[in-house]
């Protein structure tokens, strides 16, 4: 008997607060448990992940050291177009914003919205309630 393997959702969480990183995975992964998820520290890490890994959804803060968030949101979507970045932040800047989905970026959530805006967001991105 042939088993049918159907790939997890991949979720890529970009931060590099450790703290914080870890605690939006420990949240996002109680929530969406068939997922799999990673997680890096900055830009550079994330582009090369997401070339390698190629996550169905990455998580990217703006404010990241050497490389912000922007920067690697328009090299990933250069490189694997299909990936969705969404900015998660804590900035509620509309220039950021705009910044974001010139480079690429799907959404842009602010991190004290996580529950009500990022939850729904990923149901939708990912295709079904997981």
């Amino acid at each position: 008997m042939v088993e049918n393997k159907v790939a997890k959702p991949k979720i890529l969480i970009v931060d590099d607060n450790d703290i914080l990183r870890v605690s939006v995975i420990k949240q996002l992964s109680y929530i969406f448990t068939k997922c799999d998820f990673r997680e890096t520290r900055t830009g550079e890490e994330a582009i090369a992940l997401a070339k390698a890994w190629r996550p169905d959804v990455i998580l990217m803060d703006i404010e990241l050291p050497r490389m912000n968030g922007i920067e690697a949101t328009k090299r990933i979507k250069e490189l694997v177009p299909e990936t969705q970045v969404v900015i998660f932040t804590m900035q509620n800047d509309p220039v950021q914003r705009d910044k974001t989905i010139a480079a690429g970026a799907h959404a842009y959530v602010l991190k004290k919205h996580m529950k009500s805006d990022l939850i729904p967001l990923l149901n939708k991105l990912l295709s079904k309630p997981i």
